[in-house]
Parts: structure tokens; sequence; C-alpha cells
């Protein structure tokens, strides 16, 4: 006799609910639309693959690039995102199906990027890393975000309204707000100052993090 005859139920919700994270991580969040240097993804089973112009981006994925690596996508929102050289990023959430569950969790590890925000709606574009989480607020708009160091980054948002949060304190940042640039470190709030701090400048070379190409 099987062992789940007598709770052949709950195999079958244990199986379902499974079957349910599995889709979830392997859902398409975006594709590349440029991709130079040194530039890898390593999936929610650990396996690392290679990428290229128009390779696809899944849910549970983490973007990594190297000294001379940089990367772009095109989300499945419309949002784009720029990931410098020497960076980390997870995908954590990505859906977009045009209702009230659309949600987009990035998670920088190191480095740095640049996005403009897509369809996902005020409060749903969250982009995290150790030490805070930037939130888009009544609009999107056009971030960057570096990671200084693991206790410090940098904000600057170039256009809309976003809320940058810490166990510290939070700040309003961008349209209708005080400020457009902002740092942190690592237990205190967020500090806004009038101009653009250092470490967003672009170690890459080129373009200085601008988005390069909207299109695919």
């Amino acid at each position: 006799m099987s062992i789940c005859q007598p709770i052949r139920a709950l195999c079958l919700l244990v199986a379902l609910a499974n079957l349910s994270l599995a889709a979830a991580q392997d859902a398409l969040a975006g594709r590349i639309t440029m991709a130079l240097g040194e530039v890898s993804v390593l999936d929610a089973a650990g396996n690392t693959r290679p990428v290229d112009r128009l390779s696809e981006i899944h849910v549970g994925d983490q973007l990594v690039t190297g000294a001379d690596g940089i990367v772009q996508m095109r989300m499945a929102d419309a949002a784009i995102i720029l990931l410098r050289c020497e960076s980390r990023l997870s995908i954590v959430s990505y859906r977009f199906q045009g209702d009230s569950g659309d949600r987009a969790d990035l998670l920088l590890h190191a480095g740095g990027l640049r996005t403009i925000t897509g369809a996902i709606g005020a409060g749903q574009y969250r982009l995290r890393t150790a030490l805070a989480e930037l939130i888009t607020d009544a609009t999107g708009g056009d971030v960057g975000l570096t990671l200084v160091s693991p206790s410090s980054q940098a904000v600057a948002v170039y256009d809309g309204a976003f809320r940058l949060e810490s166990p510290g304190g939070e700040l309003a940042m961008g349209v209708r707000a005080d400020v457009d640039f902002a740092t942190l470190e690592s237990g205190q709030a967020p500090r806004g100052q009038g101009v653009q701090p250092a470490a967003l400048a672009n170690p890459c070379g080129g373009n200085n993090g601008i988005i390069l190409q909207q299109g695919v």
C-alpha cells in the first residue's frame, strides 16, 4: 500500500504547492537588450549560464557582471534596468498582468544600477539592498543606486517620486520632495544632499550609467 494513500489529499496539496513555487520562480521577468563584456546569470537551481541579446531573465535569476561587464534588460512591464560592472542583482519577484497583484522586487547585492520604471504601479516597484529599500511613490521614474560598501550606499532620483526607507528612517525623493540625491550609512537615516554623490559616477566608463537602448 502506498504511504500516501491514507493522506492522499495532503500529498496532493504538497505537490501542488511545490509546482506553484517552481512556476513562480521560473516566471519570465524580462529579456536582455544588451550585454557587453563578462555577464552571466545564476539561476534558482544554482546553475550558471552566459547571456546575450534577447536572452530570457526569469524570477529567481541573479545577474552577475565582471570588471568589464555591463548588461541592460527590458522587463515584462517595459521597465529598463542597466546593471553596471562588478555588480550582482537578484530578481526576487516580477509579476506583471495589469492588475492589483503586479509587483517587482529587486535585490542589489553589490555594484550599481540605473532603472527607468515601467507600468508596475506606485508602491509595487521595489529596489532593495541589505541597507534600505527604494520604493516607487505616486509616480515611477528614473533612479540610480550604487552600493559604495557593505555599509554605505548612494541614491539619485533623476525623474519621478520615490521613498528611501531604512531601519534608521525614511526620505521622500524626487518630484514634490526637497532632494534628488541621498547617501545612507548602515543603521542611520538617509541623508539628502544637493549634488550627485561621486559614487554614482560610472566606473565602467563610456555611458556614465545612461540607459542605452529603449527598444529590444
